[in-house]
């Protein structure tokens, strides 16, 4: 895996972004109040980053039980499916129920 001066500015928003929803939940399970869900929101848009990165490259990186022998990358129209999938996924959970 490249270092953190090596990666792409999307990989490095997706972290920040993860690492934000982290950041809030932990808050939000010891406080309370909206910061859960400020996690939630977060976390969703970590995904439609990722998934808009991936309907834009044409490219998505898996792994298989967290293991780094078995990354399989996903090129073409496949890529796009998991890339719609997340921005499907990420756009439910950033969105308000009321």
């Amino acid at each position: 895996m490249a270092g953190w001066t090596e990666s792409g500015t999307t990989m490095k928003v997706g972290i920040a972004l993860v690492a934000l929803g982290a950041v809030l939940a932990a808050i939000g399970l010891a406080v309370g109040g909206v910061f859960i869900a400020a996690a939630v929101v977060a976390l969703g848009a970590a995904a439609i980053v990722g998934g808009v990165d991936s309907v834009r490259t044409r490219r998505h990186r898996t792994s298989r039980s967290g293991t780094d022998s078995l990354r399989l990358t996903h090129t073409g129209a496949s890529a796009v499916i998991f890339g719609v999938g997340f921005i499907a996924v990420g756009a439910g959970t950033s969105s308000s129920p009321e």
